[in-house]
């Protein structure tokens, strides 16, 4: 399995897919293309049958049965009465950009959480991160008008506020609404979504593009923004960006690099109201050009997504035919190609259908389906253009769907 998080390949050897949870936010992230024209940046080794390896120089433990040893240039991790953690440990190879993983098999149906979601794997990415000037940062990331900004805060500021907010009333993307990775690249820094996502939520978007700003964020009884001086400004982010506690070394590196990003971007305090009245008033700060989605009012797009649905659903038999815009489905459809999308009813559709949806209030798709995952009694659908390297960077749902495309 090959998996790309921030323009990073990670790839998991002996790795079983059948003995991990399916995840809807680590979908984004795997890589669906020919694997051997792939450049790897991180081996990750799987390895089922554990055998306790004695390690020396132990530098951190805490009640929760963490130890934390450090070997030259390996760092072992083990994980020792944690119930819920399928993982026992992992030895980060830092020269070698290797990681060994300790799996428990007896622990692997009782959790709900892929390998990449997890803690273990989060801390040996937080490794090679900073190797590669790179941090996590507890925020949100929203590409708004085509420019990213990180909304970071305490827990309960309001980072899924604001996501929900743009996510409903707008058709911006929100790439993470809990974890962003933050990288220096040429003297710039770039922001990317990340698959570990906040409570709840289904915001994770393989995706990322140079930072515009940093707002610290606070709920508020009206819509204002504070200047912050760059020493408040290194003391915040460190805060919020995930701590290298165990290792002083990496704790001064990951300040160098928070420093930069300061004398790289704006920073400022943002009090807002939970409404769509603070959307408006960061556009006239920011100078942003978006359109809001009036509640009731539906576009021309709109209008022919209802019509055909509904005509569709009353006559069984109709055909409607449409035309494929782009290569996305090449070889199967190229542009131009003439197709037909026919009826089909709700959880009458099936992995490997290719089906015609509207996820955006402008935009129509014919996209295959990989995977069909049941969340909460709720049907959500991964698809993807069999000529994409990654799957799309949203699910859709039943509501969304116009039809099936009949095959060749």
């Amino acid at each position: 399995m090959i998996c790309n998080i921030a323009n990073f390949n990670i790839e998991f050897k002996n790795f079983d897919d059948n003995l991990f949870n399916k995840s809807i936010n680590v979908y984004p992230f795997l890589y669906f293309k020919d694997n051997a024209y792939v450049k790897v940046d991180l081996v990750c080794n799987i390895t089922y049958d554990y055998q306790n390896v004695s390690r020396k120089n132990l530098i951190f433990e805490d009640d929760n049965g963490l130890k934390i040893y450090k070997n030259d240039s390996i760092a072992s991790f083990r994980f020792n009465n944690i119930d819920n953690s399928y993982i026992i440990g992992f030895d980060y190879y830092g020269d070698d950009n290797v990681c060994n993983f300790f799996i428990s098999k007896d622990k692997l149906d009782k959790s709900t959480l892929h390998i990449i979601e997890s803690t273990p794997f989060q801390l040996c990415f937080m490794l090679f991160l900073l190797k590669n000037n790179a941090i996590l940062l507890h925020s949100n990331c929203i590409m708004i008008d085509n420019k990213v900004y990180c909304f970071t805060g305490e827990s309960g500021a309001g980072k899924s506020t604001l996501c929900n907010l743009y996510s409903q009333y707008t058709n911006e993307s929100v790439l993470t609404d809990e974890v962003t990775i933050l990288r220096l690249i040429k003297n710039k820094i770039y922001a990317f979504g990340s698959p570990w996502k906040g409570s709840g939520s289904y915001y994770a978007a393989n995706a990322g593009k140079e930072l515009k700003k940093i707002y610290y964020i606070y709920h508020g009884k009206s819509n204002y923004i504070e200047k912050i001086n760059k020493n408040k400004a290194l003391e915040i982010l460190l805060k919020q960006a995930f701590p290298f506690f165990w290792d002083k070394s990496k704790v001064l590196q990951a300040i160098g690099i928070i420093n930069k990003i300061i004398r790289t971007i704006d920073y400022d305090s943002f009090y807002f109201t939970p409404n769509i009245n603070a959307l408006n008033y960061l556009n006239k700060i920011e100078n942003i050009n978006i359109q809001f989605i009036e509640k009731g009012v539906r576009n021309k797009m709109d209008e022919w997504f209802y019509c055909i649905k509904k005509l569709l659903r009353i006559n069984q038999n109709k055909k409607y035919a449409v035309e494929i815009i782009g290569n996305s489905m090449y070889p199967y459809f190229k542009n131009g190609d003439k197709v037909n999308v026919i009826s089909v009813p709700e959880s009458g559709l099936e992995k490997n259908d290719i089906i015609l949806y509207k996820k955006w209030k402008n935009n129509i798709t014919v996209h295959r389906i990989i995977d069909i995952l049941n969340i909460n009694n709720k049907r959500l659908y991964i698809t993807k253009g069999d000529n994409n390297p990654y799957v799309d960077s949203y699910h859709i749902e039943d509501s969304n769907i116009i039809g099936k495309v009949e095959v060749k």
